[in-house]
């Protein structure tokens, strides 16, 4: 009894403060405009709020990149995947007036791509979380998590499916792949990810 009283006064001061935010002025119900328009704000996406790609389609993009032909004035192929957990696209938006941003400098070079997590709704229904652990096995698979199994955080992946980490390398197309994190769940301790 003791906990429904507890949950029944936490919706309550909820609701009082999206009430209070409404009358002040302070609470915008409008936050796909906003977010729409401060994604725009960032110079450099190839792509928009619209076109934006599951991120199963980050496999494609950079499997494609090293299939394809080799840029002229170029001698090997290279990629770089930086990925911001829990970054929505428009917080680049804070980044264009800096000199020293790594990833803006990066994105003169290369390319810069608003993409989505948390599954598609056609041609059929696939719903997965948005938690670390499918989303990066989801960008480095190609498949979602109902495919390589990976549903939530502490769950192992299965060699059953691949990285395209691995892949590039036992195919000879790309000498040596790496994986930088700075979440020890991905490698370190029991239900981690990725088997070292």
């Amino acid at each position: 009894m003791f906990v429904f009283i507890q949950k029944l006064i936490a919706e309550f001061c909820v609701f009082f403060m999206m009430c209070y935010g409404v009358i002040a002025g302070t609470n915008n119900f409008d936050t796909m405009t906003k977010y729409k328009r401060n994604v725009m704000l960032v110079k450099g996406y190839e792509n928009t709020i619209e076109t934006a790609v599951p991120q199963t389609d980050i496999y494609s993009i950079i499997k494609n990149h090293f299939d394809g032909e080799l840029p002229e004035g170029k001698t090997e192929k290279k990629a770089i995947v930086i990925g911001y957990d829990g970054c929505r696209a428009d917080a680049l938006s804070l980044a264009q007036n800096k000199d020293n941003s790594a990833v803006l400098k990066l994105a003169d070079t290369g390319s810069l791509v608003i993409s989505y997590c948390g599954g598609v709704n056609y041609p059929s229904i696939n719903r997965q979380a948005t938690s670390t652990a499918p989303g990066w096995c989801s960008m480095l698979t190609g498949e979602w998590a109902t495919v390589h199994g990976v549903k939530d955080n502490g769950i192992e992946k299965s060699n059953d499916y691949p990285t395209l980490l691995t892949t590039l390398v036992e195919d000879g197309k790309a000498d040596a792949s790496a994986f930088y994190v700075s979440w020890g769940g991905h490698f370190n301790g029991d239900g981690t990810t990725y088997i070292l």
